[in-house]
């Protein structure tokens, strides 16, 4: 009962101030709810760093494999754990024949070799010419020692 006696001690200016900042403040919620930009209204790469709040986007907001480590600052990511080691890959196809190399160098000579064994006679040879006796020198005069 006390609020009906206080409504009609009211004069109209008050209620049309009541009245007034009840619309203003329902507009403003209309406004900023037709004015909230969605996704589908931004284009792509159209956002930077100063247009999103700090702190303000998850890990539900990229999909999987959209970012990659060169999109983050150096240090900013933690080193995982090293990964198992690959099996062993196929093997390559052989390579071309080489150049042929230049001559070396000739080696030092070698160790005289073993002396053969003796060989066999040969066979007779035929019967040669008679041999002339020698003409003997005659004495002569004898020659000084000295």
């Amino acid at each position: 009962m006390r609020l009906i006696r206080k409504v009609r001690s009211l004069t109209p200016l008050t209620i049309l101030v009541a009245v007034a900042a009840t619309l203003l403040t329902s507009g403003g919620a209309y406004a900023t709810a037709k004015t909230l930009i969605t996704g589908k209204q931004v284009k792509d790469s159209s956002l930077t760093g100063r247009d999103v709040k700090n702190g303000s986007l998850t890990n539900s907001d990229f999909k999987n494999g959209t970012l990659t480590a060169k999109q983050f600052k150096k240090g900013t990511l933690l080193q995982g754990t090293q990964g198992a080691g690959g099996a062993q890959g196929a093997a390559g196809e052989q390579g071309a024949t080489g150049l042929t190399g230049a001559t070396g160098l000739t080696g030092a000579a070698g160790l005289a070799g073993l002396t053969g064994l003796t060989g066999a006679s040969g066979a007779q040879g035929e019967q040669g010419l008679p041999r002339h006796p020698r003409p003997q020198r005659r004495a002569g005069p004898a020659r000084p020692e000295g």
